[in-house]
């Protein structure tokens, strides 16, 4: 999940291609597994912690 929450906050990726990418069959498991292990919806995370502007 650390993988996933450097993601969320650092690119602009859709949650689809980072659940994919992490192994996920679907984006549905994913956001499942993020809220459980982190607390926060995916959308709440990256919303809060969005720093990929910088990295542009």
């Amino acid at each position: 999940m650390n993988r996933a929450a450097f993601l969320l906050a650092t690119t602009e990726k859709n949650i689809n291609d980072i659940a994919i990418s992490l192994g996920y069959l679907n984006a549905s498991k994913f956001t499942s597994a993020f809220k459980s292990v982190i607390g926060v919806l995916l959308k709440e995370y990256r919303k809060e912690n969005n720093f990929s502007e910088h990295f542009l």
